[in-house]
């Protein structure tokens, strides 16, 4: 699997930001910190028909360092999207709009 992508966009991300949460400030060295999507990614898969890992590597949405934000862990397990949540919000539009949650937890 390629994930050279998205380990850049990452980068990018952190660099912008200074390595600090756009929300509450904290400082960190990448290891108490994640790339957020301000878009969801739920969302803009949805939106652009990515069916499979080939489609996402060419989503230039998807990659896009203006909708990232750098957040630490704690801001971005408070994200509506985090984890499953967002996951569930895609699955359940892909079943037709069903708001049932998705049965599997990490």
């Amino acid at each position: 699997m390629n994930l050279t992508i998205y380990k850049e966009w990452i980068k990018q991300i952190y660099k912008r930001d200074n390595y600090c949460c756009t929300n509450c400030g904290v400082k960190g060295d990448g290891s108490n910190l994640a790339a957020h999507h301000k878009k969801p990614k739920s969302i803009i898969l949805r939106e652009n028909k990515i069916a499979d890992l080939q489609d996402a590597i060419d989503c230039k949405e998807l990659w896009d360092i203006n909708n990232g934000q750098t957040l630490c862990v704690d801001c971005h397990q408070a994200t509506e999207t985090y984890g499953w949540k967002g996951w569930n919000n895609f699955l359940s539009h892909k079943r037709g709009g069903d708001d049932r949650e998705c049965e599997y937890s990490i």
